[in-house]
């Protein structure tokens, strides 16, 4: 639901603002997507997103944490400017990934190629 809702740039997750969830700014988000769908389910798809938001629950902080690290997958393996700052990347969504073990390894594992990418810059072939 967060893919589906939150918009993308052409190179990835778009820059977002941390915000707390509000429900009605995710009722605004989704709406067109929502609208043809049955009342009902519209108000449980918008109280899963709502829960995602604000890391709810288990699922929600996992399903969060996995969010921000596919961002990170993003820019170890797409193309990215010749200028592109990858150490940024090392502080990018780190509250968010630092609960579940299998988590924390996956972050260990995206840091160490950011890490690489920053020291040695990415592969010419791919950068734009």
């Amino acid at each position: 639901m967060a893919a589906t809702c939150r918009r993308r740039s052409k190179h990835g997750a778009a820059p977002k603002i941390r915000r707390r969830a509000n429900p009605r700014r995710s009722a605004k988000i989704c709406s067109p997507l929502l609208a043809p769908l049955p009342y009902q389910l519209r108000v449980e798809i918008t109280g899963l997103w709502d829960e995602y938001e604000a890391g709810i629950s288990a699922t929600a902080r996992v399903a969060k944490a996995l969010d921000k690290l596919e961002t990170i997958l993003q820019h170890t393996q797409g193309d990215n400017p010749t200028d592109f700052d990858y150490r940024f990347n090392l502080g990018y969504g780190r509250a968010f990934t630092a609960d579940h073990p299998v988590i924390v390894r996956l972050r260990e594992m995206l840091d160490r190629e950011t890490l690489r990418l920053a020291d040695v810059g990415p592969d010419p072939r791919k950068t734009r």
